[in-house]
C-alpha cells in the first residue's frame, strides 16, 4: 500500500506521519525526525501567534519608516 492510500480519507497530524515514515524505514537514525517535528513545532508557533495578532496589538505599524522611506509594520 502506498503512503496516499494509506492516509487518504484519513485525518492524521504532521507527528504522526514523520513517525509512521521513520518506522517505515529501518535504517533511520532519527535526526531528520527531530528536525522535522522541530519544524512543525515551529510552524504551529507562528500561526498561534499570527492567529492571535490582533488581540495581542502586534498589528499594523510600528510608527517608524525605514530606508526606503516605507513604513514599517509590526508584524
Amino acid at each position: 500500500m502506498t503512503d496516499t492510500q494509506e492516509y487518504h480519507g484519513k485525518l492524521v497530524t504532521i507527528e504522526r506521519f514523520i513517525l509512521d515514515q521513520q518506522q517505515a524505514h529501518p535504517e533511520a537514525t532519527g535526526t531528520l525526525t527531530n528536525i522535522l517535528y522541530d519544524m512543525a513545532l515551529a510552524a504551529k508557533i507562528i500561526t498561534s501567534k499570527t492567529t492571535r495578532a490582533g488581540l495581542a496589538e502586534i498589528l499594523g505599524s510600528a510608527g517608524e519608516e525605514n530606508v526606503q522611506g516605507e513604513e514599517v509594520q509590526k508584524l
